[in-house]
Parts: C-alpha cells; sequence; structure tokens
C-alpha cells in the first residue's frame, strides 16, 4: 500500500476484555501495545508528519514552553507547582491575573465512562489560593492570563501551513459545535501572510 505520510492522532491505551482475570487482561494489552508500537517503529521516519516517539516529548507543556521561547515567542510568566506559598506570591506578582491548567491532557477516565470528565483551562480565583491540601495533591501549571481575542491552532506539514481560529462563543460567521454541557465552540479558518516564513 502506498502512502505519503502518517498522522498519529490521540492514541488511547489499548485494552483487552478477554482475559480470566485483571493480570492478564493487562499483560495482553502490553503485549497488543508493543506489537503495535514496534510495527510502527518499522515507518520510515520520513513518511511520519509526528513521529511518536518525538510526539511524546513535544507534548510535555515545559518542552513547549522552551521551544516556544527559543523560537522568540512572547510567553506569559509560567509557574509549575504543588506549594501554596509560592502559588501565592506569583498570584501577587500578576495582580490576581492568573490561569491554572493542566499539564497533561486533562481527560479523567472513570470506570464507567459516562463520569469521565475533562479539566479545561480556567480563571484561578483568590479563594482557591487557600486550598493549600489540592494545591499540593499533585504538580499543576498557572500562566498570567493575557487578554486575547481568540485561540488559532496551527499545523505545519512540508510546506503547508494552516490556520484556525478557536472561540468559545458563538460567532455568525464560524462553525459551532454543540458539544452538550461544554462550552460552545466555533472554529474558522485563517488565511496567514506566510512571506515571513520563506
Amino acid at each position: 500500500m502506498d502512502f505519503s505520510g502518517i498522522w498519529y492522532r490521540r492514541p488511547k491505551a489499548i485494552t483487552f476484555s478477554g482475559a480470566a482475570d485483571k493480570a492478564e487482561a493487562q499483560h495482553a494489552a502490553a503485549e497488543y501495545t508493543a506489537a503495535l508500537e514496534g510495527f510502527l517503529a518499522l515507518v520510515p521516519s520520513e513518511k511520519w508528519i509526528n513521529l511518536p516517539s518525538r510526539n511524546v516529548l513535544a507534548g510535555h507543556k515545559p518542552e513547549q514552553i522552551r521551544r516556544a521561547k527559543n523560537l522568540g515567542f512572547l510567553l506569559p510568566r509560567t509557574l509549575i507547582t504543588q506549594d501554596g506559598s509560592r502559588l501565592r506570591k506569583f498570584w501577587k506578582e500578576c495582580r490576581g491575573n492568573v490561569i491554572v491548567k493542566p499539564l497533561s491532557s486533562g481527560y479523567i477516565e472513570r470506570e464507567t465512562p459516562s463520569e469521565d470528565s475533562l479539566i479545561y483551562t480556567n480563571q484561578l480565583k483568590e479563594e482557591d489560593l487557600e486550598c493549600d491540601e489540592e494545591i499540593a495533591r499533585c504538580p499543576t501549571l498557572f500562566q498570567e492570563r493575557i487578554s486575547k481575542t481568540a485561540d488559532i491552532r496551527i499545523t505545519v506539514v512540508d510546506n503547508e501551513i494552516e490556520a484556525v481560529g478557536l472561540l468559545v462563543w458563538f460567532v455568525d460567521s464560524c462553525v459551532a459545535m454543540d458539544l452538550g454541557s461544554r462550552p460552545l465552540i466555533c472554529y474558522w479558518m485563517i488565511v496567514l501572510d506566510i512571506s515571513f516564513w520563506r
């Protein structure tokens, strides 16, 4: 089969239900995972849009922040901590304009799929600063909140650059997606002046 490229997009962990007990199911899932990853490792690196081994590294927010800084992007002040006193100091330095976001995907998978939940980026409230026990539970990413009109997602494949704007409220000129109890998210294509890339 001839193909020009592979995009490995948000893979889910392999699960296996046809085993006698949980330990055997975990072993079988690990074997399936090893087989799949071994097969994918045979694909020449030039065929990958996002080589899985590099994708893992690029998926870490601290690495993304460092790379963006090295590329010359202006970045908001950032703190990763479990320390309530450091967070309160950061809050004061940012004059209370602080957002909180998960370091990982923010997706919480529960035993009952209908109870799964997703953690969105949120504005940190002053009362949140007093929850030292919750702050200490796990490392969390805090950033100075920057006023914005929209988020922009840019995808680069070879010499093709595509940009999509993203809003969390309804705008007539965008495609709206009703996500039930989640916010209304609107997407639209953006035409980039990419002369500076050349």
